[in-house]
């Protein structure tokens, strides 16, 4: 419409540099854009799930202001997962920052992740502990079978955390070694040692304008 009708066209504009937006995008090194992108979405997911492990609220909430705007940027319309998760980070920004109390803001920047093990770098998020929860409930449901009803679930439910309890109590009492909890994975060293061979070869990171 522009280019037939007023004789303007996007393309036409230049910048300072007299550089049209053909050129500039031509000149542009998409691999590197690309990959330097990728990079830094890697380190932050690094670095925020190295607060977590430490139990570093402060740094996981200043972490979260980052990755409410890659969710924000990310969502396809309004009822997507990532528009629902930037608006719960802007939330945990309001409620710090500004809506709570500094008692109940301090409470929360603190309180989002437990330590049951023990020992330094082994915190884990709170809302996965709970989830942890919701599965030794329903394994003590299950073995009820055919006789579970409403009421024998509630007293499993307030009674679980006593259970897990004596359950560990036992347990140390016998010498026997919990469970790791981890799952055990293959190496990806090798894989890994071939992919950088790939990239180190392409020079993803030197950059080649109109690449």
């Amino acid at each position: 419409h522009f280019k037939k009708d007023h004789g303007i066209s996007v393309c036409d504009h230049k910048d300072k540099n007299g550089a049209s937006a053909v050129e500039q995008h031509q000149e542009e090194d998409c691999v590197f854009n690309y990959h330097s992108a990728f990079l830094k979405i890697g380190l932050l997911e690094h670095d925020f799930l190295d607060s977590v492990r430490e139990g570093d609220g402060k740094r996981t909430c200043h972490l979260w202001k980052f990755k409410m705007l890659h969710f924000k940027d990310a969502q396809r319309h309004k009822y997507s997962l990532r528009h629902k998760y930037s608006l719960e980070a802007l939330k945990l920004q309001f409620d710090i920052q500004a809506m709570q109390s500094p008692r109940v803001a301090h409470r929360m920047m603190w309180n989002i992740t437990v330590n049951v093990t023990g020992g330094a770098g082994k915190n884990v998020a709170l809302d996965l502990n709970c989830e942890h929860y919701v599965r030794y409930t329903k394994d003590a449901i299950s073995h009820l079978g055919a006789n579970v009803n409403l009421q024998t679930a509630q007293q499993i439910s307030r009674t679980l955390q006593r259970q897990r309890q004596l359950m560990d109590n036992f347990d140390a009492d016998v010498q026997l070694s919990p469970e790791s909890g981890k799952h055990t994975v293959a190496s990806k060293e090798e894989d890994i040692d071939a992919m950088v061979a790939v990239l180190k070869q392409q020079e993803i990171y030197k950059i080649t304008p109109g690449r």
